[in-house]
């Protein structure tokens, strides 16, 4: 079985949410066609997952719309921004989940336009070579078909490049229903690998992203590893205010979406 080689590969896997996607895909066409940059300057996370050769186009077009609309910041300046103030235009960052071996293009087609992303690693997959484990995990863990992963080697190269590696727990577990020794070690393992391989790490983003894959005992083990931030799924935007902030929200979108469907969760108030 050979590994996936296009986004089409992971909708035909989730084939199930056809005709949701479609519904969702129409309004989507039309509501970002009415967005417009916000009047009130704002910062805004963007996350993705993957992407694939015949997506590259599309991803220059995004980070073209973006460079040419929004003021881009490296992921720890917008945590610092979210932290202290000082938003004052609108603002973006980039970061990516789950590790995947195509990120490293990414992060050179980004760039290409003077930005940087922060990417959330798993070490316990990270430089796995036999498809049958990257199969599993993937099917498993992810719900998606098979697709490689970076090695330690491209992940330091990504680094390299100005970007940022976050750590995303060991094994992508659920940490809202594994115990708390469980929990401290899917934290505090990867964690040790991370900081081993790449000589420190303060940002973390929780498997799945929404309050039911969480509990609170995730939060006092990260203070305890001097973690400046952990995100969520959860889409929002931040205004220059003060912020009480427990965790990060950030805005999904993939690289083949069409230009207005990211333009719709940059730009709409329903998510400030």
């Amino acid at each position: 079985m050979p590994f996936a080689t296009s986004a089409q590969d992971i909708l035909r896997y989730r084939s199930h949410r056809r005709v949701h996607r479609f519904f969702r895909n129409r309004a989507l066409d039309l509501m970002g066609f009415m967005q417009s940059p916000h009047q009130e300057a704002r910062l805004s996370f963007l996350s993705f997952h993957f992407l694939f050769e015949d997506e590259h186009d599309n991803f220059r077009r995004l980070l073209e719309y973006v460079s040419n609309h929004f003021l881009v910041v490296s992921y720890s300046e917008a945590v610092r921004l979210v932290k202290e103030g000082g938003i004052e235009e609108n603002t973006v960052c980039f970061s990516a989940d789950d590790g995947f071996e195509n990120y490293l293009e990414a992060a050179r087609i980004m760039n290409e336009f003077d930005m940087s992303g922060c990417v959330f690693v798993c070490p316990g997959i990270v430089g796995v070579r036999d498809f049958a484990s990257i199969k599993t995990f993937n099917n498993d863990r992810l719900k998606g078909p098979a697709l490689p992963f970076m090695d330690w080697d491209q992940i330091s190269e990504v680094i390299e490049l100005g970007h940022e590696v976050g750590n995303h727990s060991m094994d992508h577990l659920n940490l809202g229903i594994i115990t708390e020794e469980q929990l401290s070690h899917q934290i505090t393992e990867a964690h040790k690998h991370i900081v081993d391989r790449l000589g420190s790490c303060t940002h973390f983003a929780w498997p799945y992203g929404k309050p039911a894959t969480v509990q609170d005992a995730l939060f006092p083990i990260l203070k305890s590893l001097d973690y400046d931030s952990v995100a969520s799924t959860i889409r929002g935007h931040y205004l220059d205010r003060d912020h009480e902030l427990v965790y990060l929200k950030r805005n999904n979108f993939e690289p083949y979406w069409p230009l207005n469907h990211t333009k719709y969760f940059l730009h709409s108030d329903r998510y400030a």
